[in-house]
């Protein structure tokens, strides 16, 4: 057999057939990026929405404990933080007075409470933009959405009037008393709500010598568990170490996996994103399929012309491989 030296040919082919192929070769490499980046975007955008979900929920909860044990007296919270099942570190406490009758008020409620550092850092929604929490008896901490609602202006120190009712055996008296407070900070919500419930804090000052001549709400406690398992078994044993309790006691529905209301919600929401998911691959899948499948079927024929012509096996293979 005549031996011929037909590299420089082969090295030409691969050049020109990588010349004709090039479109086809970045279309390809644009349809895998572009799959891959939908499908990050989408994984992303879901997780942030089952996130603005869960911060949703634990916004109508009004705390990101596990538990809130509502109608508490002292000596059970006492008990509360020795128990081994809870985390202590986590402890939070409020103490409510009653909500504020201020005429702007008449659409939302306006709790006005005691909310030690503890309970702030356990709410997960609040977040304090200038001042601290009052220590006088004369200083406030509220909402910006309240101070809009009182037409006030963003500034440590403005005079703030509150209008408190008059308790009896849980009872509204009819009785109401206007209170002068000093604006020791303000703060906004990390997350977006609508709902027309909120929280002012006091100090423990105004609430001790409120308490002495009327009467209080209940307090209220939230923890963590040290386990974050069966939550449930926890709270029940929980609950029986502080009997006598006749109050409410609740879970934060973000920690109930088995919570029925709260699958059906879950799959609501994660059922559309796995749909647009599934989707994506199909259409990235049959694209890039499409777009190999089209270039296999016409390098068959290229190289089948070869072959026909006299171009030998080895040949072939060194053309493919350059």
């Amino acid at each position: 057999m005549l031996r011929n030296n037909n590299q420089e040919i082969i090295k030409k082919l691969s050049t020109r057939n990588f010349k004709v192929n090039k479109i086809r070769n970045l279309v390809s490499i644009i349809a895998i990026v572009l799959t891959t980046v939908l499908f990050t975007s989408l994984f992303t955008v879901g997780y942030s929405m089952l996130d603005a979900f869960n911060n949703y929920k634990m916004m109508q909860y009004g705390m990101s404990t596990h538990v809130q044990i509502q109608d508490i007296n002292d000596e059970q919270i006492k008990k509360i933080k020795n128990n081994e099942l809870v985390d202590s570190k986590s402890i939070g406490i409020v103490k409510n007075i009653y909500s504020a009758i201020n005429p702007e008020f008449s659409t939302q409620t306006v709790n006005v409470t005691v909310y030690d550092k503890q309970s702030i850092e356990n709410t997960g929604t609040v977040e304090i933009i200038e001042g601290s929490l009052p220590k006088s008896k004369d200083e406030i901490v509220m909402p910006t959405k309240v101070l809009d609602t009182l037409k006030l202006p963003y500034k440590v120190g403005t005079e703030v009037n509150i209008t408190i009712p008059e308790l009896k055996d849980k009872k509204l008296t009819g009785k109401s008393e206007s209170y002068k407070f000093r604006l020791s900070g303000y703060y906004k919500y990390k997350t977006t709500t609508s709902l027309p419930l909120h929280d002012i804090y006091v100090s423990e000052a105004f609430y001790d010598e409120y308490k002495q001549n009327k009467e209080v709400d209940a307090m209220c406690v939230t923890f963590n568990f040290i386990k974050s398992k069966d939550l449930e078994g926890q709270l029940s044993q929980v609950l029986s170490d502080i009997q006598p309790y006749s109050g409410k006691a609740t879970i934060n529905p973000v920690f109930l996996d088995s919570q029925a209301n709260n699958i059906s919600e879950m799959i609501n929401n994660v059922l559309p994103i796995l749909l647009m998911a599934a989707l994506i691959l199909l259409s990235g899948y049959l694209l890039i399929y499409n777009i190999f499948y089209i270039s296999v079927v016409k390098d068959i024929n290229h190289y089948g012309l070869l072959k026909t012509i006299g171009t030998s096996p080895k040949q072939i293979k060194k053309l493919i491989i350059k």
